[in-house]
């Protein structure tokens, strides 16, 4: 018995010698950030060069052409077109002055019309988060709601024919909303349906 008891208390130190180390091991890997780059899906085809920062930067897809104010750059295009939405283009302003991203949805509009989307209806229906909202240079036909509270943001849902454009602009906090309609006139003075 006195044996066992030994061969017991020796198994017990050899795990706390393994499994003590290894936590604390673990914990501090776990507590620690991480550093890098991280990438994710490919950059727009026509954006092969940083433009130059004075200059405004042309947006060339499938669906639509336009202009941003300079500093914009296109982080991510996904085109699918047999999918309900068929393009959508993620571009941010990397000018050290503004904050500002910007998210280009276009879809096949539903039977219902601009209605039978849920993001839509998300922002109709929640009047606690969001409130309609009429943006200068708004497209005829246009449906917009600003955020509530938090930093500035606001999307515009515009049917044109057979297909919608949702047009989201954010910011982090460092540009108002009146310099997010400043980026959306100036979108929208450049627009053109393809």
């Amino acid at each position: 018995m006195k044996r066992r008891l030994i061969r017991l208390g020796i198994i017990v130190i050899i795990i706390l010698i393994v499994l003590v180390p290894t936590v604390t091991l673990l914990n501090h890997w776990m507590s620690t950030s991480a550093s890098g780059d991280i990438s994710v899906g490919t950059p727009g085809a026509e954006q092969t060069a940083a433009p130059e920062p004075s200059r405004p930067v042309a947006v060339t897809t499938s669906r639509f052409t336009t202009e941003l104010p300079a500093g914009f750059t296109i982080k991510r295009t996904t085109e699918t077109p047999d999918a309900p939405i068929t393009l959508l283009e993620l571009l941010a302003n990397t000018n050290s002055q503004t904050d500002q991203q910007l998210a280009l949805s276009i879809g096949i509009l539903p039977h219902e019309g601009i209605r039978g989307n849920g993001d839509y209806n998300l922002r109709a229906s929640n009047t606690v988060a969001y409130t309609p909202f009429r943006p200068d240079a708004m497209p005829a036909g246009a449906q917009a709601f600003r955020t509530l509270s938090g930093p500035a943001s606001f999307v515009v849902f515009w049917p044109h024919g057979t297909q919608y454009a949702e047009i989201a602009l954010s910011s982090d906090g460092g540009s108002s909303l009146t310099q997010l309609q400043a980026t959306f006139s100036q979108m929208m003075a450049a627009w053109t349906w393809k």
